[in-house]
């Protein structure tokens, strides 16, 4: 049997039913730590923080070392197993099977791309790992931190089970079970909410009803709030005798847990944080504004409250940083920002509208049942802020900004929280929670001066002391002096109070790098956007990953830069600002080369995407997928390539619009083309719609027929997607002046012409259209063009009604798509053979085509197609008189369009109703 790590229980290691011991407090908390993150390299620092906290020994690398070998020693027999030291760190590499954490994680995480039927198995065998509870052997600050976090994660797993079990009718055992919780989580809404049910379904209704009230009163006690409007729904349900309340679904998307990480060395603010607290909810939203200048602490204290708080809102924490005084990008729209909520949120990007207003409203309709915490990080000003504030008074808003929101004051009663310099004591606090009060008292005068210097400012006191922590030998004397003699001024960021100048901090920072981190450091400042993949930084810097490590290891331990992931990095936009000026000190052929070789990468990666996401016969006319270096990205399918295409998307946009505005046309078509297929595959609407006017701007500065071609292409698609159907007509046909005689240009541009006529609703207008497509797709001899012809052509006669034709054409596509292994279009294809086949009455043949189609959507995940294959289903077998399964199929269908905010609901439950 293979090598099996228990954390979810009693800490051991089992090498078959052997147990191997590891004795030694310390090592089992070094063999933990390198478990959490399996597979991962773990820093040397960040391994002494896990192990000691900060009670550190005197050489903690030393006995680490140590550590390490005699758990290697320990492991040596075991197959599988590796421990290695990597450049400033160790990595523990093992299959994630064999680590009871990771099966838990990865069960969890397969439960919202599941069927609902396979969800409460994958859930019972997910909380099936867990024999006890998680870490229970390992003492420490970060044990218990990680103890915290799983145990939370269990809870919700088997919340989302229970719910689950009632959704089926399985409510026997949840009543004892779900008491038994309560104990341990009160306050827990949730919780709460499926306790009243199971007790209620068990036809214990006044023990129901004591719960509800029990909840409501200790609500009120500790939080000042009433219950969630969904746990009072149910209340008056059960109140009035409904013989069956809806029972609560279970989540196919998880709370958003979106707070990046709470500071470590928080100091003070006590006062502030009083101001937070008092602010519970009454009557409207709570909005709590927290100003001040840049370096203030504006952000951990947000978050230093948010977390503290956490617990007060059960559906989740949502975080966005508004950009408002980027360096280099604009202030982030607030359409952007309420994008990524509805993502965090689950809502289906092809629900999402295009329009500002439309999406804001959807925003507020999907949080008003929700008690949720928005932390709105460096807003630009109260208009920004506008569009995200919540209509339901169950939620409260955070918000930084380095300006006073004074309108969220007066139309909104947000309450200020103005933030000045630190206290002097709190200020030395700060610094010796860093360094030690042992080494603060060795150097009081120092210390004075380097508190004269940083005049109380957390940033420039945080970079210090990660700069004494970095060299302990180093007198503070040094530090002062150098601090005292900076003469440079960070102009534009400078606070009210001249004595407080970052750029004086950031100098002498950036002068204590070793020469090649300094490089680095001065690169970034082109980047585009402030999260940067180790990619992008190589292709700025030219150099390859194994030697940026180092410079970006000085870097991060400088807080010059933040790792947010393992291969992510992030910059603080003052420190982009310093950096992007140090950048413009160097030569214009540096910054031109750095700049050459980030566009290329972009270029040939997004190209590799585009060919996984979106049939691209042509793209060699746009990039050279073969291009580039070995290192860059490639993705083994269409998800790996649309995972990437997402995380880079804030970057690539920004790149977009800053080759724009530097006159780069040629870069700008070619890399609003490549985005085609990931806006209509995510749904990126808005997105879509502004890279590709972009695009076709820069397409008619150069004048090349074929840019104008594809770039006119790419804001069509944009334009149908937001139902926009004169405009995309008017692209389509400016592309189709472009392609002159070639005859698969044409076809492309009439067919999507004939497409965008029928969605429009004048299909009869579309006929001509799509037959030409067709017949020139013959012409040339391509399969994929013939298959997707005949099936948009199919589409079209079947909404004129000529049924024949439409079967025709629907048959020889669907042998096609299978031919050519396209499943999905194959059964597109099988629904209109359905249609047509409805149309001529041959209903018989419709219903089995339908049905056939709905299994292949089923197990392609295919939920939107699915739910019109059933809508088709339900009037066929209504035709046949076979009313009860037309019912199901219908209210099937009717679940998934309400999901999806799609107009087919109203049509639906119209047809419900006739069958009452």
């Amino acid at each position: 049997m293979p090598v099996r790590f228990r954390l979810l229980g009693e800490f051991q290691v089992l090498d078959g039913d052997a147990v191997l011991e590891i004795r030694h407090q310390r090592q089992r908390c070094v063999l933990a730590a390198l478990l959490v993150d399996l597979n991962q390299v773990v820093r040397l620092d960040t391994l002494a923080d896990r192990v000691w906290g900060e009670q550190q020994p005197g050489r903690p690398r030393d006995t680490l070392y140590s550590y390490v070998s005699r758990l290697r020693s320990a492991l040596a027999g075991v197959d599988g197993v590796t421990i290695t030291q990597r450049a400033g760190g160790y990595l523990l590499t093992a299959d994630p099977g064999s680590v009871d954490l990771h099966r838990f994680q990865d069960l969890v995480a397969r439960v919202s791309a599941a069927h609902e039927e396979q969800r409460a198995a994958l859930l019972t065998r997910a909380l099936d790992q867990w024999t006890g509870v998680a870490l229970a052997d390992i003492d420490g600050a970060w044990a218990a931190q990680v103890r915290e976090t799983l145990t939370r994660q269990r809870f919700d797993a088997r919340l989302d089970l229970a719910e689950l079990e009632l959704h089926s009718g399985q409510s026997g055992g949840l009543d004892l079970e779900l008491a038994g919780l309560t104990a341990a989580h009160p306050l827990d809404e949730r919780l709460a909410s499926l306790l009243v049910l199971a007790r209620y379904r068990n036809g214990r209704q006044d023990a129901a009803l004591r719960e509800y009230e029990r909840i409501r009163l200790l609500l009120a006690a500790e939080l000042g709030a009433d219950p969630g409007p969904a746990l009072r729904r149910l209340h008056q349900q059960i109140r009035h005798g409904d013989t069956a309340p809806a029972p609560p679904r279970a989540r196919p998307h998880p709370a958003p847990r979106q707070l990046p990480a709470a500071p470590q060395h928080f100091t003070g603010r006590t006062q502030e944080l009083a101001v937070l607290d008092d602010g519970s909810p009454q009557s409207t939203v709570v909005i709590s504004a927290i100003g001040g200048a840049g370096g203030i602490g504006k952000t951990s204290l947000a978050l230093h409250w948010a977390h503290r708080n956490a617990h007060r809102f059960p559906d989740g924490q949502l975080y966005v940083d508004l950009r408002g005084f980027d360096p280099s990008a604009e202030p982030m729209p607030a359409a952007t920002a309420i994008r990524r909520f509805l993502d965090a949120l689950g809502v289906a990007p092809a629900v999402v509208p295009a329009e500002p207003d439309a999406m804001a409203t959807l925003y507020r309709s999907v949080i008003a049942d929700k008690r949720l915490l928005i932390v709105l990080d460096n807003a630009a000003d109260t208009a920004q802020v506008l569009p995200l504030l919540p209509g339901e008074p169950t939620c409260a808003v955070l918000v930084t900004s380095r300006r006073r929101l004074i309108g969220l004051t007066s139309a909104h009663g947000a309450v200020q929280v103005g933030l000045t310099v630190l206290a002097d004591h709190e200020a030395r606090e700060l610094l010796g929670r860093r360094l030690g009060e042992q080494r603060l008292a060795a150097e009081p005068e120092a210390v004075a001066g380097i508190l004269r210097s940083c005049s109380g400012l957390p940033l420039a006191l945080g970079i210090v002391a990660a700069r004494a922590v970095a060299a302990p030998a180093m007198p503070l004397s040094a530090l002062a002096e150098e601090l005292g003699s900076a003469a440079a001024r960070l102009d534009a960021f400078d606070t009210d109070d001249a004595g407080h100048n970052l750029r004086a901090v950031f100098s002498w920072s950036y002068r204590a790098l070793p020469a090649e981190a300094g490089q680095v450091f001065a690169l970034l400042g082109l980047a585009p956007g402030a999260d940067l993949s180790l990619t992008a930084i190589g292709c700025l810097t030219g150099l390859p990953a194994a030697r940026l490590r180092g410079p970006l290891r000085a870097l991060e331990s400088s807080s010059l830069v933040e790792r947010t992931l393992p291969d992510r990095y992030r910059m603080h936009d003052l420190l982009r600002l310093y950096a992007t000026e140090l950048a413009e000190r160097l030569d214009e052929a540096t910054r031109e080369a750095a700049l050459r070789r980030l566009v290329e990468m972009y270029l040939v990666v997004a190209g590799r995407a585009r060919e996984l996401v979106m049939f691209s016969p042509r793209i060699h006319e746009v990039v050279d997928t073969a291009a580039g270096d070995p290192s860059w990205p490639v993705f083994g399918g269409s998800a790996e390539a649309l995972d990437w295409l997402e995380a880079e998307r804030a970057n690539l946009l920004a790149l977009v619009a800053r080759l724009a505005e530097r006159g780069r046309p040629n870069e700008v078509w070619r890399l609003a083309w490549l985005l085609h297929g990931f806006f209509r595959a995510r749904q990126h609407k808005a997105d879509w719609i502004e890279v590709g006017r972009l695009g076709v701007a820069a397409a008619a500065r150069i004048g090349d027929p074929v840019a104008s071609f594809h770039a006119a292409n790419c804001l069509g698609g944009a334009y149908r997607a937001a139902g926009r159907w004169a405009e995309a007509i008017a692209q389509y046909r400016d592309a189709l002046s472009q392609a002159a005689s070639d005859p698969e240009r044409t076809a492309m541009m009439v067919n999507n012409i004939g497409i965008t006529l029928v969605n429009s609703g004048d299909a009869e207008a579309a006929l001509g259209c799509l037959e030409q497509a067709l017949a020139l797709a013959r012409q040339a001899g391509s399969a994929n063009d013939e298959a997707v012809y005949s099936l948009n052509l199919g589409d079209g006669y079947n909404a004129v009604g000529r049924y024949p034709e439409g079967l025709r054409h629907n048959e020889t596509a669907r042998t096609l798509f299978r031919s050519l292994g396209k499943d999905l279009h194959g059964a597109i294809a099988a629904v209109n053979i359905a249609q047509s086949c409805l149309g001529l009455g041959e209903l018989a043949k419709a219903a089995a085509s339908a049905e056939e189609a709905g299994a292949e959507f089923r197990a392609l995940s295919a939920w939107f197609d699915l739910a019109k294959s059933l809508h088709l289903l339900g009037r066929i077998r209504n035709a046949l008189g076979h009313h009860d399964s037309a019912r199901g199929a219908w209210t099937d269908a009717l679940e998934t369009f309400r999901e999806l905010n799609d107009p087919r609901a109203t049509e639906v439950e119209q047809l419900l109703r006739g069958l009452d």
